[in-house]
């Protein structure tokens, strides 16, 4: 299966980005270039946006697998989208939870 890049990686990438660029000595948000990287990891892998289904399976592994919410939406939207491997630094107590293989890439 191809890489993807999932709605929620994008937006926590996003983020980071824009706090990056509000620091002095950085890119400000008017300047290209604080989005730069976005732009780039964008137009590099084809965007996966969660359907509805995903919120109620992202609560039932919250519960049911013992994972914060925001892991449990993460995880949620790679079952939806059929993603069996995930690479994080948040690291979980299982190795595969739903089918999804977590790597820390820098373990």
């Amino acid at each position: 299966m191809p890489t993807v890049l999932l709605w929620q990686a994008l937006c926590e990438f996003t983020a980071f980005c824009a706090r990056r660029g509000h620091r002095p000595g950085r890119a400000r948000p008017d300047n290209p270039t604080a989005f730069h990287f976005v732009r780039i990891i964008r137009k590099s892998f084809r965007l996966v946006i969660p359907t509805a289904a995903c919120s109620e399976l992202a609560m039932d592994i919250h519960l049911t697998d013992q994972v914060s919410i925001w892991d449990a939406m993460l995880l949620a939207a790679c079952v939806d989208a059929g993603v069996t491997q995930l690479f994080t630094e948040d690291a979980q107590s299982r190795p595969t939870i739903r089918g999804v293989r977590i790597v820390n890439p820098f373990a």
